[in-house]
């Protein structure tokens, strides 16, 4: 009969939760949008570039990188469980149907080393990593487009499109690739240029010979990327332009801007939960204060303390319970919806891949149960405080 009492308590539980809820996620969001980030701009956990002075300084440099030791000596190396050939090539796309040449990048991979290495999320396109090199493996010449470029320029699965290579110094090739699939995203591939994706080994069986590529590497339990960098030299070649995902993971969550970030999203979370707290104990003790005499009639009428009370208590508890239960989901509805749009970084630089919104259950729920649990036994403590002390008064000034 008397609901509409609860509506301004029970909205500042809701919001102030709510609000809590956000934050959180939003901080575990970040945070796991780091470590995306990171892995996507290296591709796999270590990635290098081989390289030998000799060739390098050599006043007749061979084309092609037959030196370049195989994957399995850099798999016996200590701490590599998995080693993978990755090409990065300039690219020329020609499209027949307005005469155009795009400048773009051709990433030649090994379509049975890459999966063991890479790093590769379900959203980066409509199927798994392994349907994406099945495809690879229908066509030799089988290319992965990105699928804005496909619809962009008016393509097909299964259209062919002509691109040059450019592989090596004096090293190129022009070929008509078969388009067989296409990703939204893909580890190393940005927006600001077209990426094709195709074999490596047809790049290799066309020129008769190892083009130079990357090394991407999937660490084993515990290895260090670093120390993995200093034995490199024991299979015969140096490393250069080293990408080591946990190192730069580790340099960005030392960068203070970042640390100022989480703390006021730590500060917000906590402050919100203080608000609810207090606004709900502030609603408690003022509602007390007003029934008082409602009480008093109940005790005068034979209800015992205890009935009183547990009534009471009940009337809270689930006025907290519900209140917590709903600024969970509200919290989480309002992270779904915002959350990926604050893909900002410290040095404003690319924002790939997408961010996507981690509700963080495993400490939400611990979080509101608690909160609930403690409200729910300090206004059983107010109630039987208030109940005690003022009864006595409420009966004697009221009959």
């Amino acid at each position: 009969r008397h609901s509409h009492t609860y509506i301004n308590p029970l909205l500042l539980v809701i919001v102030s939760l709510a609000l809590g809820v956000y934050t959180l996620s939003m901080a575990a969001s970040l945070d796991q949008w780091l470590v995306d980030r990171m892995y996507y701009q290296a591709g796999a956990d270590l990635a290098f570039e081989p390289y030998l002075e000799s060739e390098v300084l050599s006043e007749t440099p061979r084309v092609g990188a037959d030196w370049i030791p195989p994957t399995g000596d850099y798999e016996a190396l200590p701490g590599v469980a998995a080693a993978a050939r990755v090409g990065d090539y300039k690219a020329i796309i020609k499209l027949a149907a307005n005469d155009t040449r795009v400048d773009g990048r051709f990433l030649a991979i090994d379509r049975i080393e890459f999966p063991k290495v890479a790093w590769f999320r379900f959203d980066f396109a409509r199927e798994s990593l392994g349907g994406l090199m099945n495809r690879l493996a229908a066509a030799p010449e089988g290319i992965l487009v990105p699928q804005d470029f496909l619809a962009q320029n008016n393509l097909h699965i299964n259209d062919r499109v002509e691109v040059q290579v450019l592989a090596d110094f004096g090293a190129s090739m022009t070929e008509q690739f078969l388009i067989v699939g296409t990703y939204e995203h893909f580890p190393t591939v940005y927006n600001d240029q077209v990426t094709f994706i195709g074999n490596i080994d047809y790049i290799f069986t066309y020129f008769g010979m190892n083009m130079p590529y990357h090394v991407w590497m999937r660490m084993a339990p515990g290895a260090d990327g670093e120390s993995v960098i200093k034995v490199i030299p024991e299979t015969g070649v140096d490393s250069i332009r080293e990408q080591d995902a946990q190192a730069m993971i580790h340099e960005e969550q030392a960068k203070m801007e970042r640390v100022g970030v989480f703390g006021t999203l730590t500060v917000s979370f906590l402050a919100a939960t203080v608000m609810a707290a207090m606004g709900l104990m502030t609603y408690s003790y003022a509602s007390l204060q007003e029934r008082k005499f409602h009480f008093a009639i109940l005790r005068a009428a034979g209800l015992k303390r205890l009935q009183i009370v547990s009534q009471v208590a009940l009337e809270y508890g689930i006025l907290t319970a519900f209140g917590a239960l709903a600024g969970i989901v509200v919290g989480s509805v309002a992270a779904e919806l915002f959350v990926p749009l604050f893909r900002i970084t410290a040095g404003g630089g690319a924002i790939e891949p997408p961010l996507l919104p981690i509700i963080a259950q495993a400490q939400i729920f611990p979080l509101a149960t608690a909160f609930a649990g403690a409200m729910i036994v300090l206004e059983v403590v107010l109630i039987v405080a208030a109940l005690y002390r003022r009864l006595f008064d409420a009966l004697r000034l009221g009959f």
